[in-house]
C-alpha cells in the first residue's frame, strides 16, 4: 500500500514536470507564431489605409491601381509619424496599455473627421509605427490636448509606466508641410500613403516628373534616355 503512495507521488511529480516542460517549449513557438500573424497583418495594412469617414481615398480603398498616379492636396498639411519599442517584450503589462491606447485613439479619429487626421499606415515590427496625415499642426495639437479625447488620458497614463519601468520606449516626428511643396508617385500600386488620404490624380502634364510635381517645372524635365514609364 505504501509502496503504490509512493509510485503514485512519483508518477504524479513525473506529469507536473512533463506539463512544465511541454509548456516551457512550447512557449517559444507560440511567440513566433504570433509574430507570423502580426507579420501578416502588417502585409494586410499595406492593402488597407486607415481613412476616416468621408475621406476621399475611401473609394479606392484596397484596390489595385493599375496606372501612374500622384496626390494633390490643397494648402498646408502635416505630416506625423509615432511609434513605441519594446525593449523587454515580455514584460507584457508594461508595454500593452500603450499599444492598446492607440488601437483606440485610431477609431476615434476615423469616426470624427473634424479632428482633422486625414489617414495613415500602420508598421508592425520593434519599433511599432504609425505614419499619418494631419490636415494642419493646429488641429493635431488640439485633438493631442483635448481631456475629452482619448489621446490625453492615455498621454497620462505612458508618463506614468515610463516613471517606474523601461521596458518599451516612444517617439514622435512632425512634419509641417507647405503647400505645393511634395511630391510623390504610385505605379501599379494599392491606395498608399498621401494617395490613400487624398485619393489618386492620375499622372499627366505638369506631374510627368518630380520637379514637376513639386511646382518646379513644367513636367518637361525627364532624362532623354529615360525609357517610357510602363504605367
Amino acid at each position: 500500500m505504501g509502496l503504490s503512495k509512493k509510485l503514485t507521488g512519483v508518477m504524479d511529480v513525473a506529469f507536473a514536470a512533463y506539463v512544465a516542460a511541454s509548456i516551457f517549449l512550447l512557449l517559444p513557438l507560440i511567440g513566433l507564431s504570433l509574430l507570423g500573424i502580426l507579420f501578416i497583418r502588417n502585409l494586410t495594412n499595406y492593402n488597407h489605409p486607415m481613412l476616416p469617414i468621408g475621406s476621399p481615398g475611401l473609394a479606392q480603398r484596397g484596390q489595385l491601381i493599375r496606372e501612374s498616379t500622384t496626390a494633390h492636396i490643397k494648402g498646408d498639411f502635416v505630416v506625423f509619424h509615432i511609434g513605441f519599442s519594446m525593449h523587454n517584450w515580455w514584460q507584457v503589462r508594461s508595454w500593452l496599455p500603450v499599444g492598446k491606447a492607440m488601437g483606440g485613439m485610431l477609431k476615434e479619429l476615423k469616426e470624427h473627421p473634424e479632428c482633422g487626421f486625414l489617414g495613415g499606415h500602420a508598421y508592425l515590427g520593434n519599433p511599432n509605427i504609425l505614419v499619418q496625415y494631419w490636415r494642419s499642426f493646429d488641429q493635431l495639437m488640439e485633438y493631442a490636448r483635448a481631456p475629452s479625447r482619448q489621446h490625453f488620458p492615455a498621454w497620462m497614463k505612458m508618463r506614468e509606466l515610463m516613471r517606474v519601468n523601461n521596458s518599451f520606449g516612444f517617439f514622435h516626428e512632425t512634419f509641417k508641410v507647405r503647400a505645393g511643396e511634395y511630391e510623390c508617385i504610385y505605379m501599379n500600386m494599392h491606395p498608399y500613403g498621401l494617395g490613400a488620404a487624398m485619393g489618386p490624380v492620375p499622372i499627366k502634364g505638369r506631374h510627368n516628373t518630380a520637379r514637376g510635381r513639386a511646382g518646379e517645372t513644367k513636367g518637361d524635365d525627364h532624362p532623354e534616355a529615360l525609357p517610357e514609364r510602363p504605367y
